[in-house]
This record gives structure tokens, C-alpha cells and sequence, in this order.
């Protein structure tokens, strides 16, 4: 048995012969269809979305202002400090100027005191030391010299007392037992008055 040209059929329904006896026909599956089912959209629901994103916008664009409000008061408050601190700078710089210039007028007024103190330190000793020359000399003088109204057959006695401040005449009288004129007339002195550092001499009993 051989295949021969279909003789029934269609495009899409061929026919096959299997010889005299037998006819198979080989028909076509229908294809499905695909079912498109269209749902109605909601208008209402898609305006409330819009009327929540514009109503986040706004709040967004509130919010932006605000933040940007912010910045700038944060910017102004920036550049007052800056001032500030410019001005700070500046008060600093004029004061090191005046702190560097009472320095060195410290500086030269200590220098000029202590060449006056050493100056007059200088001075003094030398005055100490003319002085102490003097009452050297005086001593010396005082005790070369003869005692007035004393004879020296008598040989009497006597300390010498050398005046301090405060020291009187009448006081020494007093405290020695002696006259005023009596110590007058023993040390050669015309009046009451006394000198520090002069030498009298005391008559002891």
C-alpha cells in the first residue's frame, strides 16, 4: 500500500488515503481563542491619589521654604560671627601692639630705676663712708683734747657716753647723778645743746 494525493480535505483539514479499504482524514485542532476582558477603571479613586500627591507637594514645598528660610537666617547669623570674630582679631592685634609697647617702656623704666638705685647706693656709701671719716675724726679730736676743769694732779675718774638720739643734756644729768652745769663746765660746752654721735665725758664719783 502507497500514499496517494489526498482526495478529501481542506487547507487546514488534509485527507489521507491508506489505500482502497482505508481513509484517514486528519483534522485540524481549533485554536483557542484568548478571552480579553476589559475592567472599568475608577476615576474617583485616581483623583483622590492626585489630590494626596498634591497635597504632599505642598507640604514639600512648606517644608523646602522653611528649610530654606533656615539656612538663610544660619547664613546671617554666619557672617555676623564672622564680623565679629574680624573685629575680635582686629582688638587683638591693637592690643599686642600696646602690650609690646608697655613691655619695652617697662623694660626701660626698670633699667632707668636701677641705674638711679645703684647711682644712689654708690652715693650713699660714699656718704657713709665720709661720714664715718668725720666722726673718726672727731673722736679722735674729742679725745686728744685736754679735759676742761680737770687738773691733772687730781687724777680723777670718768666714762665716756656717746649721745644718742633722744638723748638731753638734762636727761644724762639725771640718770648720772651730775649737774648740767657740772657737765658743762667738765666738757667745755658753752649751751645745753648736743649732737649724735658726740662724746661726753662723765665725771665718776
Amino acid at each position: 500500500m502507497g500514499l496517494t494525493e489526498p482526495v478529501l480535505g481542506t487547507p487546514h483539514t488534509p485527507a489521507y488515503s491508506l489505500g482502497s479499504e482505508y481513509r484517514y482524514t486528519a483534522l485540524s485542532q481549533a485554536e483557542p481563542r484568548a478571552e480579553v476582558r476589559l475592567e472599568k477603571y475608577d476615576d474617583s479613586s485616581l483623583l483622590r491619589e492626585l489630590a494626596a500627591l498634591r497635597a504632599d507637594f505642598r507640604v514639600l514645598q512648606e517644608e523646602n521654604q522653611k528649610v530654606n528660610l533656615r539656612m538663610e537666617s544660619v547664613e546671617r547669623e554666619l557672617l555676623a560671627k564672622d564680623a565679629q570674630l574680624k573685629e575680635l582679631q582686629s582688638l587683638l592685634s591693637v592690643l599686642d601692639g600696646q602690650v609690646a609697647s608697655a613691655d619695652r617702656q617697662w623694660s626701660e623704666r626698670m633699667e632707668n630705676l636701677k641705674r638711679n638705685m645703684d647711682a644712689e647706693r654708690e652715693q650713699r656709701h660714699l656718704q657713709m663712708e665720709k661720714l664715718s671719716s668725720n666722726v673718726a675724726q672727731e673722736l679722735s679730736r674729742v679725745q686728744s683734747k685736754p679735759e676742761p676743769g680737770k687738773s691733772a694732779k687730781t687724777g680723777e675718774k670718768f666714762i665716756e657716753l656717746v649721745i644718742q638720739k633722744g638723748d638731753t643734756l638734762s636727761g644724762i644729768a639725771a640718770n648720772s647723778g651730775v649737774s648740767v652745769q657740772r657737765l658743762k663746765e667738765y666738757n667745755g660746752l658753752k649751751n645745753d645743746q648736743i649732737r649724735i654721735g658726740q662724746v661726753l665725758k662723765l665725771p665718776v664719783k
